[in-house]
C-alpha cells in the first residue's frame, strides 16, 4: 500500500489515542473511496485509475492538514494560557522574596536570607521556571503563523518545556518555604528530642 501520508508528515510519530484512531479511520476512508472510484472507473484506464487515486489522496491529505491546524489552534491557546500564568507566578515570586528584605543599615534593600543555599536555589530554579514558560509563550506565537512542517514539531518541543517550567516551579516553592521555614524547623526538632 503506498505511503497515504503527507511528505511533510512522512517519517514522524504520530501520537497515541484519538489521533491515531483518526488517521486510522482515514486511511480506511481513502481505500474505501478509491476503491468505490477504481470499481466505477473503466477497467482498461489506468491514467483513470491514478488520478482517481491522486485525487482522493489530496482531498484527504487536504482534510487531515485542516484537522491538525485547528487542533493544534485549541492546543496552543491552552498552552500560552498555561504558560503564561506561569511566568506571572514566577516574576511575582522573584520580587517577593522568600524572608523578605533588610532594612539594616549598609545592607538596605539587599535580602536577608541571601547567603544560605536553599535561597540561591530557589532564585536559579524561579529563574529557570520564568525562561521555560516565557519561551513556550513566544513558541505559541511562533505557531499561530500556520506553518505545517513546523506545528508538526513544536508540539512535543513545548510540552518538554512545560513540564521543565512545572518542575522548575515546584522545585522553586520547595525551596522558598524551606529557606524560610528551617529555622523553625531545626528548633522543633531540638525540643522533641
Amino acid at each position: 500500500m503506498p505511503n497515504l501520508l503527507p511528505p511533510c508528515a512522512a517519517g514522524t510519530e504520530v501520537e497515541a489515542g484519538p489521533v491515531k484512531l483518526e488517521e486510522d479511520w482515514k486511511s480506511r476512508q481513502i481505500d474505501s473511496e478509491v476503491s468505490m472510484l477504481i470499481s466505477k472507473a473503466h477497467s482498461g484506464s489506468k491514467s483513470t485509475i491514478d488520478n482517481l487515486y491522486k485525487k482522493a489522496k489530496r482531498k484527504v491529505t487536504e482534510n487531515s492538514r485542516d484537522n491538525a491546524q485547528e487542533l493544534t489552534k485549541v492546543y496552543t491557546n491552552n498552552t500560552s494560557l498555561v504558560a503564561i500564568l506561569i511566568a506571572t507566578i514566577t516574576f511575582a515570586a522573584a520580587f517577593t522574596l522568600p524572608g523578605g528584605y533588610s532594612s539594616a543599615s549598609g545592607s538596605e534593600g539587599l535580602p536577608i536570607m541571601s547567603r544560605k543555599f536553599a535561597f540561591q536555589a530557589f532564585l536559579v530554579s524561579d529563574t529557570l521556571a520564568m525562561l521555560s514558560s516565557l519561551a513556550v509563550a513566544f513558541i505559541c506565537i511562533l505557531a499561530r503563523w500556520e506553518d505545517l512542517e513546523f506545528l508538526l514539531y513544536y508540539r512535543s518541543f513545548t510540552k518538554q518545556l512545560m513540564w521543565f517550567a512545572y518542575m522548575t516551579t515546584t522545585t522553586a516553592f520547595s525551596t522558598g518555604l524551606y529557606t524560610v521555614l528551617a529555622p523553625q524547623l531545626t528548633c522543633c526538632n531540638a525540643n522533641i528530642y
